[in-house]
């Protein structure tokens, strides 16, 4: 027993504990940057495949981390302490950048003395006080993935198979399957009176949006969208990116270049999962019935040359029209 009076303490104990800035100041950090990396963090359950990736990052200087704890505390708290805790535990925050919660304190156990005959009185020593172990996580332990998409209900399970969540990030936030007047933009779905079938998922995002990478890797292409290079007037681009994994990872409707109209990233770049890659482009305004919602289309394609099911991949939300 813990003793009368313990009280576990509570998530709102802990992080009154825990410090606001783990990693010092977020001064002079990039915070678009750093906020596009807190949105990635906040998909994943265990940070061990991050802390890899900022021990070789010349770019995640502490202002960064900073920059990246106070995004992610403003969105979800108690993922924010876990984050700074496992990078401390690796060496890449202040020692005290995310206390431990404390351990209880218990109270002394000690026994009544044992009477034998009663002419003689053996008194038993008083027990000193074992704290219980403080309970830690191993950061390499991995965390069961929650299913949170929203399947409609004539959705052919048996086709899809059991659902894997969050292999690889979303390209554009929120990961939400197109469904409109225009058409729907699930994997599989009929397209030329159903005389092909649909080789992506289409996820909305506005015009201008910003895409990053779902995978790590090198870009292998960036060219038109369409295999006429005509197409629309030849304005819709795609980026390819060869993943570490082999299978090839298609967006189109993106743009490589930033707001300045200057590249973001070029042929044979390596870039890493959550990087930016360009922006979400207006596809919207050439839809030949005009109720389309613009969108990034992604694609995988196996090292076998089959395409993939990316809706179950980035864990896509799919919402009645």
């Amino acid at each position: 027993p813990l003793g009368e009076g313990f009280a576990e303490p509570t998530d709102e104990d802990k992080l009154a504990k825990a410090p606001q800035s783990p990693f010092g100041s977020p001064e002079g950090a990039d915070r678009w940057a750093a906020g596009n990396m807190a949105d990635v963090l906040l998909g994943k359950g265990d940070y061990g495949e991050a802390i890899k990736h900022f021990r070789t990052d010349t770019s995640a200087t502490m202002p960064y981390l900073a920059a990246v704890h106070d995004q992610m505390r403003d969105k979800d708290p108690m993922a924010a302490m876990k984050f700074a805790t496992q990078m401390r535990d690796a060496g890449l925050a202040m020692a005290d950048a995310a206390p431990e919660p404390p351990a209880p304190t218990l109270p002394p156990v000690t026994q009544a003395p044992v009477t034998n005959p009663p002419e003689t009185t053996t008194p038993v020593p008083t027990q000193e006080p074992t704290p219980a172990p403080t309970p830690t996580q191993d950061p390499k332990a991995p965390q069961a993935p929650q299913d949170t998409r929203q399947v409609s209900s004539n959705e052919d399970k048996d086709q899809r198979g059991a659902p894997t969540i969050g292999k690889i990030s979303s390209p554009v936030p929120n990961a939400t399957v197109r469904n409109d007047d225009s058409g729907d933009g699930s994997f599989g779905a009929s397209r030329d009176d159903d005389k092909r079938k649909h080789k992506g998922v289409d996820l909305e995002a506005e015009a201008g949006t910003q895409v990053t990478s779902p995978i790590k890797g090198k870009v292998e292409h960036i060219g038109p969208a369409y295999k006429d290079p005509n197409a629309y007037g030849g304005e819709y681009q795609a980026v390819h990116i060869r993943g570490e994994d082999g299978r090839l990872y298609t967006m189109r409707y993106v743009t490589p270049n930033g707001e300045d109209g200057a590249p973001i990233i070029k042929k044979g770049q390596s870039v890493e999962e959550g990087q930016s890659i360009g922006r979400v482009q207006d596809r919207a305004s050439k839809d030949r019935i005009g109720k389309m919602k613009n969108h990034v289309h992604l694609e995988i394609k196996g090292s076998d040359g089959k395409h993939v099911d990316p809706e179950r991949e980035v864990g896509a939300k799919r919402k009645n029209r």
